[in-house]
């Protein structure tokens, strides 16, 4: 049986704290679009760091900036497989990796995430 929604979703489903607080906002007319983006970002970063994803994207990154290598970057990626598998943030970073063969999307930016 599905949860009851009337009240939203944010009263129903299993979300972390941070989760909830963006589903909250989104969910109430009084919360703009800079707000809920806000509690989004900051859902996302608990997320990033809770599973891990900190130490994944390093060695990620370490695979990329030395590729190419004698080994295929497809070969030098598989090894980050078994430490990806069962965390959705490290597999898709890991895929986006595997498609694109090139981070373009790991600048400052994003580095700055990881500390």
């Amino acid at each position: 049986m599905l949860p009851d929604m009337r009240d939203g979703p944010h009263c129903n489903l299993p979300l972390s704290g941070e989760w909830k607080q963006a589903a909250e906002r989104l969910a109430n007319s009084n919360y703009g679009a800079i707000d809920v983006g806000d509690a989004l970002c900051q859902a996302l970063r608990e997320d990033w760091k809770s599973d891990g994803v900190p130490d994944f994207w390093r060695s990620l990154l370490a695979i990329l900036r030395r590729a190419p290598d004698l080994l295929p970057l497809s070969v030098q990626l598989d090894v980050l497989r078994p430490q990806a598998h069962g965390h959705g943030i490290r597999t898709e970073l890991l895929e986006l990796a595997y498609d694109s063969g090139e981070a373009p999307w790991c600048e400052e930016e994003c580095v700055e995430v990881v500390r």
